[in-house]
């Protein structure tokens, strides 16, 4: 699974803030027990009731340079559900690079998941909203609202 993505920024900006998103909780649902990714150091996260959520290990770590794109790789294994649990990790890699004058692409790419089918229909859209959200916290300093808070607004919208 390949997806792209347009930002209006730096790459050296970008690059230098994609690890630590998920930090702020901005960005996934899930929250870091673990330190700061970092490159051969293993990570965790949980969901908001303290359940594990994912887990793996950074595996590369590259700022971007002239001429040269940022890399973050890490394995992903998820953990939130026994039946996912079950399936091999699998192996996430972002790529920030220069797209033009003050843009910059995002490329993720999720893969290694020929032997995890329930992983990949579960996380197949959600690369796409946690890119949106992301484009999103940097343009404007707001992530996109959580499913549940875009459902409250839609019915506070209706009344």
């Amino acid at each position: 699974m390949s997806i792209r993505s347009i930002s209006p920024q730096r790459p050296s900006r970008f690059g230098l803030r994609l690890p630590t998103l998920s930090g702020q909780g901005a960005i996934f649902t899930a929250r870091p027990t673990s330190s700061r990714l970092s490159r051969a150091r293993p990570y965790r996260t949980v969901v908001a009731d303290g359940r594990p959520a994912v887990d793996g290990v950074g595996e590369e770590m590259q700022r971007p340079s002239m001429g040269r794109p940022g890399r973050f790789v890490h394995t992903w294994h998820t953990l939130y559900d026994p039946e996912l649990a079950e399936e091999p990790a699998s192996r996430v890699e972002w790529t920030v690079e220069r797209a033009g004058e003050g843009l910059t692409r995002v490329r993720l790419v999720h893969g290694n998941l020929e032997q995890s089918p329930l992983t990949w229909q579960n996380v197949k859209d959600g690369w796409i909203w946690i890119l949106d959200s992301m484009k999103t916290l940097l343009e404007t300093g707001q992530p996109l609202p959580r499913v549940s808070e875009r459902e409250e607004l839609a019915s506070a919208d209706s009344s």
